[in-house]
């Protein structure tokens, strides 16, 4: 294809984006971006989570939204196949409150086959989000992530499957992908198997297990934050609404916590 069409297709391109996402950038800025800005997106918004990452990994709290969002913006209009520059775009936008544009963006990004977005939209659906009018499949999205190895969309499976979040439980399943996580040395594992214990023990009357299995959990959740939110929810003994605050709080779309 001669240069000259190359350029206007890309400009277009380019266009479609801004026109997209409202943002107030120049296709100029955007190229002038150079190369670096595939790298800076990577700095400012990966995902800890993504097994994929190319940085170290941006907290959702830290992420800042404005120079993310240009950063990532270039990199994906720079980079159009590769989705996981336009996970961290959806990731920057959720971040500065624009929850419909990064929904678009990652489910875009999860029905082209990246696992962490798979993991992210099937939380988000888990937690009651929805993206449009898409009828919300959270147990499918988890499962492909699971499937591809990512750790926090296995843990959810677990948790979601031994508590009846996808409507019926399924102790098999859950069980399996518990002992996937704990093989991995997941501290979030442990106290997932502790919950169990607990539950299980509740149904059967078991004071002394129960009792036993709660001590344990205290002492995990003096070592952190997760583990004490999932205490309380164990505590509760409501297994479903309990869960769904606990486990995915759905405030926004691309968080992990």
């Amino acid at each position: 294809m001669p240069s000259g069409i190359v350029a206007r297709v890309g400009r277009a391109f380019c266009l479609i984006w801004l026109a997209f996402l409202g943002v107030c950038l120049s296709c100029e800025a955007i190229a002038s971006a150079g190369s670096d800005a595939g790298e800076l997106c990577d700095r400012l918004a990966s995902d800890p989570f993504d097994p994929a990452r190319e940085a170290q990994g941006v907290a959702f709290d830290d992420i800042e939204p404005d120079s993310a969002v240009q950063a990532c913006l270039a990199a994906a209009v720079q980079n159009p196949d590769n989705d996981r520059y336009r996970f961290q775009l959806s990731r920057a936008l959720d971040a500065g409150g624009r929850t419909k544009e990064a929904g678009w963006l990652l489910h875009g990004a999860a029905k082209h086959g990246y696992p962490i977005a798979q993991a992210h939209l099937g939380a988000f659906e888990l937690a009651g989000g929805r993206i449009g009018k898409r009828v919300p499949r959270p147990e499918y999205w988890l499962n492909q992530a699971a499937e591809n190895d990512v750790p926090m969309a296995q843990l959810i499976l677990a948790r979601a499957y031994l508590s009846g979040m996808f409507g019926e439980g399924n102790e098999q399943k859950g069980l399996h992908w518990l002992s996937v996580v704990e093989k991995k040395g997941m501290e979030s594992a442990k106290v997932t198997r502790l919950e169990f214990e607990i539950l299980g023990a509740v149904k059967r009357d078991d004071a002394d297990v129960a009792t036993k299995a709660r001590h344990r959990l205290k002492l995990l959740a003096e070592a952190g934050k997760s583990a004490r939110t999932a205490m309380s929810c164990a505590i509760s003994r409501r297994r479903s609404r309990t869960g769904r605050r606990c486990w995915g709080s759905g405030r926004s779309i691309t968080s992990s916590g």
